[in-house]
């Protein structure tokens, strides 16, 4: 068979000669500006690229399939001998490449078409070495093509056999990159991006590729340790997380598998201090998805755990974003227990350990203080015995009887308390040879070493009793449970610890809270809310301090706090309304222990729109109410003061609350101790909202007057509920100068009745100076009070009366106006009447004229 060669005409006069029908020669440019003329104008290049070649994406697509047909023919018969010449190897698989350059790769059809031929390439034309090479650098210009090549990748893997293209194509890429640094010394873009395509690449593929990248990662090894390119640090990374996940993860691993895992979770531990902060904060990432597949092992937990803590204090704020979210994953993940209460889990550490020391105890029980006062007279003699009897032969020493040997701990202890303290120290010695390591160990020793050394056997043996003689048989069983208890000490010390870590972490975490990142905020939020669930002791104020951002001027702040509280106090499992109801009010309360003064308002402002939403049922209300009587078991005085708290709060919002419990306020809360009649003059307070007055003799103003009088005489606190007092009158009471000025004669005349003698020696007297500063406060008060009252209640009520009264008569004129003939008769009326009072006013001054005329003509009377 001929020999056919491939080649395409380059010349003009070639292309002219070769009389080719289907070429149309257009023009004849330089190769260097082949590129430039097809392309033409930024923008055009589909569109001129189409009217160059004139296919459309449906003929490519067709043409891959018709190219991976004719490949499927022994197309080798055409060569002798029977072995493809490279350039139409070349030939072929030029239009796969070309078309993983193009956008038509990220169909789905013509990717696995590319794929098959150059699968059947690599296996029957010897293509593998020539494929890698122009897959990575395509792969490391061509951004669009890392998915379809990871797939191809993967499709030659499985389809083909081809077992080893993977972790080949790995080195190719570690090959190109290495010499891609050192032509461009790391600073030029193509280096930047060509990082980033081979390091998405590697990612996807170890996703997809598990077992064979774990066997070709350590190519790429050397990119952790440089500073170069960041990308690749977190590719590589990445594929190690990656492998961890899927391949490294089962209990029964292999040695070589167990190595490589730990070797993957120290470089994960080690760059969680990276220089770069974009690799710090994938690799927390990194973390945080293995703790939630349970890929951490327990012994590095606590290790990580520390390091995250570190992180909160990174300078960028998505490191220590992402170091929030790591210790969250940590707590709701953590392998040890649902309650994290620190107190209680140390606690419960000193308890197993007094238990595990007993059993120690047990097993191997100290020296008997008689017998080691008694071993302290002889241990001389012992010692004497030994040093002269050492260096006797064996052969010379006397035989031991046999019951001697049975019973080998009893015959020495027999034979020290008779003095006999050679006999023992042969025995000894005889037990000494079922141990022939032992002797020669011994034999080894210096002589005084030696003589120590059966001075220490003999008196363990005198003075720690025979555990046979306490009635320790089962002894197996003691040592299982002594494991058992060593495994429980271990595991509590591991959840102390990990309490501990998160503890400390809090105050960081807590002081993130007003950070003017958003995403320090929202996360910190959501540690917060995943600690209350764990019931964590020093989250507590942090949890408190949330309520501060309901002022925040940022909306996703504030609806992120009102989540997290209702998540965290109004939403519990599928209970029974009573309790739940229950659980609620006591989760509130717990909360309002924590609360200071200027996040009980922000508290205020949420349970308002929680009454709007009706999330706090009369349910709730009503154990509320109980827990402030104290008629559930268990509640502390503090207690009930959070729950009086919570209910001055409700009722501002639902004065229907304090209305439907006058009896209980005025019984119990306005007759208990001081903080409750405070609290309960704050509740009487809420009414004032529903704009209604009672007259001066309501039972409210009675009950509050009494107890107002009770604390100023007797209570050691007086101005808060005094206050609040006056305040309830005013706002209440439709005549309050009648009860404030029956308050002040009756203070007053305490007052006057406690008069005090300055000294003996004289006679003047002068007012206790407490009740004077109280009655003077009162009355301060009572003028503010009365200010107030008068220049806004009254002012108002008579500006409501005139204007009622200027309705009245714009009303009247009005109907007045609607009749016109009455108003013409009253006009008629009026006009009449104003004629004769004219006419009188007239007569009545001519009258007075005329007999002032008389009076002057008469002159004066003698």
């Amino acid at each position: 068979m001929s020999h056919f060669e491939f080649a395409i005409p380059l010349q003009k006069d070639e292309l002219l000669e070769s009389h080719v029908g289907q070429y149309h020669v257009e023009d004849i440019v330089q190769p260097r500006l082949l590129l430039s003329k097809l392309q033409g104008k930024k923008g055009k290049k589909t569109s001129e690229d189409d009217e160059f070649c004139g296919w459309t994406e449906s003929d490519k697509q067709e043409a891959l399939l018709t190219l991976h047909l004719i490949l499927q023919q022994p197309l080798s018969r055409l060569w002798d001998p029977p072995l493809a010449e490279d350039n139409f190897v070349s030939m072929v698989a030029e239009p796969c490449y070309k078309a993983l350059e193009e956008q038509i790769i990220k169909n789905k059809a013509v990717r696995e078409t590319v794929f098959q031929i150059l699968g059947v390439l690599i296996k029957k034309y010897n293509h593998g070495t020539s494929c890698l090479i122009k897959l990575v650098q395509v792969l490391q210009i061509i951004e669009h093509a890392v998915s379809p090549i990871c797939a191809g990748v993967v499709q030659l893997t499985k389809e083909f056999g081809l077992g080893t293209f993977g972790p080949q194509m790995v080195r190719e890429i570690a090959e190109a990159l290495a010499l891609t640094e050192e032509e461009n010394g790391g600073t030029g873009g193509t280096e930047v991006g060509a990082a980033r395509n081979c390091g998405q690449f590697l990612l996807e593929l170890a996703k997809v590729l598990p077992q064979e990248m774990a066997n070709a990662i350590s190519t790429l090894q050397p990119y952790l340790e440089s500073d170069e390119s960041y990308t690749l640090r977190i590719s590589v990374l990445g594929m190690m997380c990656e492998i961890l996940l899927l391949e490294l993860r089962e209990e029964g691993l292999s040695d070589t598998q167990r190595v490589q895992r730990d070797d993957f979770l120290d470089d994960l531990y080690e760059h969680m201090h990276d220089l770069s902060a974009y690799v710090r904060h994938k690799v927390l990432q990194y973390w945080c998805r293995l703790q939630r597949d349970n890929c951490v092992p327990v012994s590095r937990q606590r290790t990580v755990l520390e390091r995250a803590a570190q992180r909160l204090k990174d300078k960028a704020a998505l490191v220590r974003k992402a170091a929030i979210q790591l210790i969250k994953v940590f707590l709701e993940c953590n392998p040890f227990s649902a309650q994290l209460k620190l107190a209680l889990l140390e606690e419960q550490l000193e308890t197993e350990k007094k238990i595990l020391d007993d059993l120690h105890m047990k097993l191997n029980p100290g020296p008997d203080p008689e017998l080691a006062k008694a071993w302290s007279k002889i241990e001389k003699h012992v010692i004497t015995m030994i040093n002269k009897n050492l260096d006797v032969p064996t052969q010379e020493e006397p035989e031991l009887s046999q019951s001697s040997i049975d019973n080998m701990y009893e015959a020495i202890r027999r034979h020290i308390r008779e003095k006999n303290y050679y006999k023992a120290y042969l025995i000894v010695k005889h037990a000494e040879r079922q141990y022939p390591e032992a002797r020669l160990l011994r034999c080894d020793m210096e002589k005084s070493d030696q003589i120590e050394y059966f001075v220490a056997l003999l008196k363990n043996i005198f003075v720690i009793p025979d555990q046979r003689q306490q009635g320790c048989e089962n002894e197996l069983a003691l040592y299982k449970r002594i494991e058992e208890k060593e495994s429980i000490v271990a595991f509590l010390q591991e959840s102390v610890h990990f309490s501990r870590t998160i503890s400390e972490a809090v105050p960081i975490i807590n002081s993130l809270l007003m950070s003017k990142q958003a995403g320090d905020v929202n996360e910190a939020i959501e540690f917060f809310t995943a600690a209350h669930h764990f019931n964590i002791e020093s989250a507590k104020l942090g949890v408190a301090n949330m309520l501060l951002l309901v002022w925040s001027p940022d909306q996703d702040k504030r609806e992120a706090v009102e989540r997290a509280y209702r998540e965290m106090y109004l939403e519990c499992e599928n209970k029974a309304e009573r309790a739940k109801a229950y659980t609620i009010a006591k989760n509130l309360v717990g909360l309002m222990i924590h609360v200071d003064r200027g996040s009980a308002l922000a508290l205020e402002h949420l349970i308002d729109k929680w009454i709007e939403k009706n999330d706090i049922t009369p349910a709730v209300i009503q154990v509320f109410w109980e827990m402030f009587l104290k008629k559930l078991d268990g509640t502390t005085d503090m207690d009930s003061y959070a729950a009086l708290s919570l209910l001055v709060m409700i009722a501002k919002a639902k004065p229907s609350v304090t209305l439907a419990n006058l009896e209980v306020i005025q019984t119990h809360a306005l007759t208990s101790d001081y903080n409750s009649r405070t609290l309960s003059a704050q509740l009487l307070l809420a009414l004032a909202k529903k704009a209604q007055r009672y007259p001066a003799d309501h039972h409210i103003f009675t009950s509050l007057c009494d107890s107002l009088m009770e604390v100023y005489m007797k209570f050691d606190k007086f101005t808060s509920f005094a206050a609040n007092c006056i305040d309830v009158i005013y706002n209440l009471c439709d005549t309050p100068d009648t009860i404030c000025t029956k308050i002040l004669s009756d203070m007053y005349k305490k007052l006057d009745e406690n008069i005090v003698k300055e000294s003996e020696e004289t006679e003047e007297a002068g007012y206790p100076t407490e009740l004077l500063i109280r009655f003077i406060f009162i009355l301060g008060h009572i003028a503010m009070q009365q200010l107030i009252y008068l220049d806004i209640s009254v002012y108002s009520e008579l500006r409501r009366r005139n204007q009622i009264r200027e309705e009245r008569k714009a009303e009247e004129k009005r109907k007045k106006l609607a009749t016109p003939g009455r108003a013409r008769k009253s006009q008629a009326d009026a006009l009449r009447r104003r004629t004769l009072m004219n006419a009188s006013n007239t007569s009545a001054s001519s009258r007075a004229h005329r007999s002032n005329s008389l009076l002057s003509s008469k002159g004066p009377s003698v």
